[in-house]
C-alpha cells in the first residue's frame, strides 16, 4: 500500500507541475502577444529607464512616475479606465495634459509591477489620446 501511494503523489505532483508551466508559458505568450498591439506612440514619456517596480533612479533613492491622460466624463469610460488599474485618481481638472470642460483627467503612476501593461491596455483605449508624464507641483 505504501508504494502505490507514493506513487500516486508522485503521479499527482507531475501532473501539477506540468500544468503550472504550461500555464506559465501561455501567460508569458499572452503577454508578449498583448504589448505587440500596445500604441507606445500616445506614450509622452520613456519607459526604458524604470525598473521592473515601475521606479527610477538609484538604488536608495527610487521614485514612481507619475502619469496622467484625459477621458470623456462619462461612466462608460470611467468604467474601462478604472477596470484597468483602480487605484487611479479621478479629478475634474485641466491638468498638464490640458483636459476640456467635457474631461476628467486621471492621474496614475508606475510604482506598480504591472506597469507596462497598465500603459499599454491605456493605449489602446481609443478616447485615450495621449499619456504624459505628470509633475505633481
Amino acid at each position: 500500500m505504501g508504494k502505490k501511494l507514493k506513487s500516486f503523489i508522485i503521479l499527482k505532483l507531475f501532473i501539477v507541475m506540468s500544468m503550472f508551466f504550461s500555464c506559465n508559458h501561455s501567460l508569458k505568450s499572452l503577454s508578449h502577444t498583448r504589448y505587440n498591439d500596445c500604441k507606445m506612440e500616445k506614450i509622452n514619456f520613456d519607459l526604458s529607464q524604470l525598473d521592473e517596480n515601475g521606479l527610477l533612479g538609484p538604488t536608495d533613492g527610487k521614485v514612481s512616475i507619475a502619469y496622467e491622460f484625459c477621458i470623456p466624463e462619462s461612466e462608460i469610460y470611467i468604467n474601462q479606465v478604472f477596470a484597468i488599474d483602480s487605484s487611479f485618481g479621478k479629478y475634474k481638472s485641466i491638468g498638464l495634459s490640458a483636459c476640456k470642460n467635457d474631461q476628467l483627467l486621471i492621474i496614475g503612476n508606475t510604482h506598480n509591477k504591472n506597469f507596462k501593461s497598465i500603459l499599454c491596455e491605456l493605449s489602446k483605449l481609443e478616447f485615450v489620446k495621449e499619456i504624459n508624464q505628470s509633475y505633481k507641483e
